[in-house]
Formats: C-alpha cells, sequence, structure tokens
C-alpha cells in the first residue's frame, strides 16, 4: 500500500497511507491527489467513497495526471459517486492520450481526431434531428395547404352565395319602393314588408362577417404555410451545406510515403480484409471498393476482402457516395513485405526505442477433472507461445491443464522477476463462468468444480495481480466463456495515414507508457471452441494475424484485425461472437497500449 512504507508503529492500511499522501494532496501535488482518490475508491475498510475519490480524481486530472483522468471516465461511465454520464466518461478517457510535457505527434490528414469523430457523430445526430423535422414540416406544410384551399373553397362558396342573396334582396328592395308608389296597400302592411326585408339583410350582414373571418383564417393559414416554406427551405440550405462523406481505415495500417499511401501485406497473400468507417451525416447512397458496391453496416462500419495483385502493388480505392451526390474517397496501395523487407526488419527500422524485454505466460486447459473436457485449448496455448518465442522474441512459459495453485505460484514468480522496463502478456484458453449476480467473471482451472467457487480464479484477482506487477506494459488474451466481463473502459484509437517519421515519434511515446490492457474473444456470452481446425475460432484469427505481421503492433491494430474476421467465421455456426479490446483500470492502467515487436 502506498505510504505504508513511512509508517513506523503502525501496520500499512488505507487510513495510514491517507494519513501520509493527503497533506501531499491538499497542498496541491497531482500524483497524491491521484493515490488519495484511489484510497476513496477502495474505502477505509468500510464501503467505498466514490464521491470523494471522484473530486480527488478531478483534482489531479486538471492539472494532466493520466491515471487520474482514466479513473475519473471509469466513475463517469459507471455513474460511481457522479451522475453515470457516457459523453463526459468519453471526454476524460480521450484526454489519457494527450501526451504530457511532449511535442505532439504530427499524422497525415487521412486521420480524424477524437475531437473530430464526435463533432462528426454530433453532426449525424443533428442531421436526423433535422431531417424529422423535415418530414414533420413536410407534414404539416400538406396539410396547411389542404386546409388553405379547404377554407378558400368554402370562402368562395360562401361569397357567392351572399352575392346571390344581395342581389335578389336589392331587386326585392326596388320592387317594394316601385309598388309603394302605386298601390293603396296601408302603411303597416308595407312597414311589415320593411322589417322582412331588414331581417333578411342583418342575415346577408352575418353571412358577410362570417366570411370576413374566413378570409382571415386563410390569410392567417397562408402566412403558416409560407412560415413552413421558409423553414424547409432553411432545413434544406443546412442539409446542403453538409460535409462530403469522410472515410477511415482502421486496418490494414496506411503509412504514408513521399506522397504515396502504402500497407504491407504478406508476399503470398492472396486477399487481405480492409475495414474501417464512413462518416456521412448526409447518409450514405453507395459505397465501393475498387468499383464494386459494398455494405455498410448501420453505424457506417466496413470489412471488405481486396484480392492481392501477384507481382506487384494492388491499388485499393474506396469511394462513399452520399444522398446528394457529394463523394469521397481514399486511394492507398497493398504492398507486399518483401519489397518492404528491403529497408531491413521493422525492430531494425525502429532501433534506438527502448521497447523493452518481453515475457509471457500462456495457459491452455482441457483435462478438466470435474467438468466437461475442451479441445482445442492446449493447442492454442502451444501455438501461440511458440509464435511469441520465435517471432517476436518473449521468454515464454506455457502452463498446460493448470490447477489455481500452478497459476497463482507461477504468477508470483513472474511478480518477483519482471521490472519496470519489461512487457508483459498474460494468455488464458479454457473454461469461464459468469456470476450473473455480481457481474463477476471467473477462470476455471482444470481443478475446479462447477458447483463450488473454492478453485474458480475471479477475474478481479488477475487484475489484482496486474497492478502490483512492476511491468511497465501488460496485456491480457482471453479466450474463455464470458471474457468479455474483464473489459471495462474505452482507449483512444491510433491514427491511420501516419508518415514512418511520425508512427516512429508515435511508438517512441507509446513505448514509456504504463498500460494495462486486456483482449477477449468475445462478450459476455459463451464462445466457440473449435471452428478453427484444431483452434478456436479466435485462437486461429489471433495466430494468423501474429504469424503474417511483419510490422511493429500495437495492440489496438491487433485487435481490429482479429474483430471483423471472428464475427464473420462465427457467424458460419450460428454464434455472433464479437471480440473485445479495453484498458484494465483497476489494474492501474495510465495511458498507451501494448506494443508487439516482430524479429524478422
Amino acid at each position: 500500500i502506498r505510504g505504508g512504507e513511512y509508517v513506523v508503529h503502525d501496520r500499512a492500511n488505507y487510513a495510514t497511507a491517507l494519513q501520509v499522501w493527503l497533506p501531499q494532496a491538499q497542498s496541491g501535488d497531482a500524483e497524491a491527489q491521484t493515490y488519495v482518490g484511489d484510497i476513496y475508491q477502495q474505502g477505509l475498510g468500510t464501503a467505498p467513497r466514490y464521491d470523494l475519490a471522484a473530486m480527488w480524481y478531478r483534482k489531479a486530472a486538471e492539472q494532466g495526471n493520466t491515471r487520474a483522468r482514466m479513473s475519473l471516465g471509469y466513475l463517469y461511465e459507471n455513474g460511481l459517486g457522479v451522475p453515470k454520464n457516457q459523453q463526459e466518461a468519453q471526454r476524460w478517457y480521450g484526454r489519457t492520450s494527450e501526451p504530457q510535457r511532449t511535442a505532439p505527434v504530427p499524422v497525415a490528414e487521412s486521420g480524424l481526431s477524437d475531437r473530430e469523430r464526435r463533432e462528426l457523430e454530433a453532426l449525424r445526430k443533428e442531421v436526423e434531428r433535422s431531417r424529422e423535422n423535415t418530414r414533420g414540416l413536410q407534414r404539416q406544410l400538406e396539410q396547411a395547404q389542404q386546409e388553405l384551399e379547404r377554407t378558400r373553397r368554402e370562402l368562395q362558396r360562401r361569397q357567392e352565395g351572399v352575392d346571390a342573396q344581395r342581389a335578389a334582396l336589392d331587386k326585392e328592395r326596388q320592387a317594394l319602393e316601385a309598388r309603394k308608389s302605386s298601390t293603396t296597400a296601408s302603411r303597416a302592411e308595407w312597414q311589415q314588408l320593411d322589417r322582412v326585408l331588414s331581417v333578411r339583410e342583418a342575415e346577408l350582414d352575418k353571412q358577410r362577417a362570417e366570411i370576413e373571418r374566413l378570409r382571415m383564417e386563410a390569410d392567417n393559414r397562408a402566412r403558416a404555410e409560407e412560415g413552413f416554406r421558409r423553414d424547409l427551405a432553411a432545413l434544406q440550405e443546412k442539409l446542403s451545406n453538409l460535409p462530403p462523406p469522410l472515410i477511415e481505415i482502421s486496418d490494414p495500417l496506411v503509412l504514408s510515403t513521399r506522397g504515396v499511401r502504402l500497407a504491407m501485406v504478406e508476399p503470398d497473400q492472396a486477399d487481405r480484409m480492409v475495414s474501417g468507417k464512413v462518416w456521412a451525416p448526409a447518409g450514405v447512397a453507395q459505397f465501393t471498393v475498387n468499383g464494386k458496391k459494398e455494405a455498410l453496416q448501420a453505424d457506417g462500419k466496413f470489412a471488405v476482402t481486396v484480392p492481392v495483385r501477384r507481382g506487384g502493388d494492388t491499388d485499393v480505392y474506396v469511394v462513399a457516395v452520399d444522398d446528394r451526390g457529394r463523394t469521397g474517397s481514399v486511394r492507398f496501395s497493398l504492398k507486399p513485405q518483401e519489397e518492404a523487407g528491403k529497408a531491413g526488419p521493422a525492430s531494425d527500422r525502429f532501433a534506438g526505442i527502448k521497447f523493452g524485454k518481453y515475457y509471457a505466460l500462456i495457459i491452455g486447459n482441457i483435462d478438466y477433472q470435474h467438468m466437461p473436457k475442451l479441445k482445442t485449448a492446449v493447442n492454442d496455448a502451444n501455438r501461440v507461445g511458440e509464435i511469441l518465442r520465435t517471432k517476436y522474441d518473449f521468454e515464454v512459459q506455457v502452463l498446460r491443464n493448470a490447477s489455481r495453485l500452478d497459476i497463482f505460484r507461477t504468477l508470483e514468480g513472474f511478480l518477483r522477476k519482471l521490472n519496470d522496463q519489461d512487457n508483459f502478456l498474460l494468455y488464458y484458453a479454457g473454461h469461464g463462468e459468469l456470476d450473473s449476480k455480481n457481474r463477476r467473471g471467473y477462470w476455471l482451472p482444470v481443478d475446479a468444480a462447477p458447483n463450488s467457487r473454492e478453485k474458480w480464479i475471479p477475474n478481479v484477482e488477475i487484475t489484482d495481480y496486474l497492478n502490483i506487477m512492476s511491468a511497465k506494459q501488460v496485456l491480457v488474451i482471453a479466450d474463455a466463456c464470458y471474457a468479455g466481463i474483464m473489459t471495462r473502459s474505452a482507449i483512444s484509437t491510433l491514427k491511420p495515414g501516419m508518415s514512418v517519421a511520425a508512427r516512429r515519434n508515435f511508438l517512441e511515446r507509446l513505448s514509456r507508457q504504463h498500460a494495462r490492457m486486456v483482449l477477449s474473444s468475445g462478450e459476455v456470452q459463451p464462445v466457440l471452441d473449435a471452428g478453427g481446425g484444431n483452434h478456436s475460432v479466435f485462437a486461429k484469427v489471433l495466430l494468423d494475424v501474429l504469424q503474417n505481421n511483419n510490422e511493429v503492433i500495437e495492440g489496438f491494430r491487433l485487435y481490429q484485425q482479429i474483430n471483423e474476421r471472428v464475427l464473420y467465421n462465427s457467424e458460419a455456426f450460428g454464434l455472433s461472437q464479437v471480440p473485445q479490446y479495453s484498458a484494465l483500470i483497476a489494474a492501474g492502467h495510465d495511458s498507451g497500449d501494448f506494443i508487439l515487436v516482430p524479429r524478422r
């Protein structure tokens, strides 16, 4: 416990740690404020004080402490001590990627910043509201036009009737005046006729007043119709001024070299999946890749397989046309690795960056004593360990059919072995379980029993080990049922289209950051144990990507290359398996990502 080392006569606990850090926090020290936030989030032997944790995290976050920003985002994401607010959580998560006291890393124009993504998403929602308003105004305009037309017809009908009655009354009045001078009728009779004509004139006056009311109503409806037309014109002008579609390529990684955009592929690779997202506030009317129409998901994401031409570069031309006919496009080339390899291995091209040493603990369980046996987990573990050792220069330890004691003994060994310049990868393939009441996931060693949690390993225990581990960067890869329960929070995505120099700067900065990441084979539901030959669906895709990769690759890039393929392959078995990738905040994640460096 941080602070306990300074306590002489009292056993280290959260209360004594608070005594050490609180005065420094009150004096404005951002690191101390973060520790105080941690202490209140854990609880002083009682229930956590998330409100106080949020207060101290905010103080440190506003001074630029990345871990405090990540922790504050976590509180907002889960509504702990602060109102639950996903937008505010994303804002703080996004700020964790801001470099501290270092120059910003330049990126090519094809990459969108987090702020631009948020603005485009907000614009898309505003367009949806505007279009709904437009449809509403159009309905109101049509209704107003119909009512105005009915009112005008009624006005005309009544006016014609009144005019006819006035003409008839005038004739009767003239006839009455003529009869007065030519007959001997009594005065009382003439007065009676006058009263009859006066009553009829009064009725005509009432009808004229009603006609005037209808005329005013028609004028009001005409003004309303004009107002609807102006509002519609304003909305249509607003929609006409929307930006054209923007296309962001997430995989493969596109590099800019002297104006040419290149993405590397294996020399014998027959095809390459290209994935990304179309940002089109005005909506997409047509989407094509190399002239072929392709489908977009509802959120604009796409994943398309492109045949790779032998003996040269393969041009990729992605085009999106919106509902107004405006076009956005991205063009790049797929280049075989053997040509790119003339510049030397990836590890040589980024020589000088202190990535550190790499260690891996690989666990594969199939021979369960009290549960159904699995088929592929040990094969998966063996092959993952082999590739990490031979291609990525990891020092690998593989546990096959490990008990709870085996797993924790080995983790203890790594705790003593690793220092703050090392990197650690933990891979688990085996049974998993979910406590639906507590929303807590478990890894099940081979000595676990289905109705007893005595030997189960809660994900939170794994997280605790990662939190106290000295390693600089840690990646957990979990291929088990309910593995997605480990993933919480968002991470900042890396930008496509970087120049080689900019990417080097970016990787150099990432290599210094303290990261705790998790890549899971699915969400909080069962995942497939087979489907990839001798491997699970997830493991087969993971192995293919690791084997075919010859570039320095970040964890998020690894996830992007895996995600669509696992989903596609799993759907063939009637199960939508969606891998997850995120930061483990409770394990001490500050910012950045896990980096894999191939030997050749």
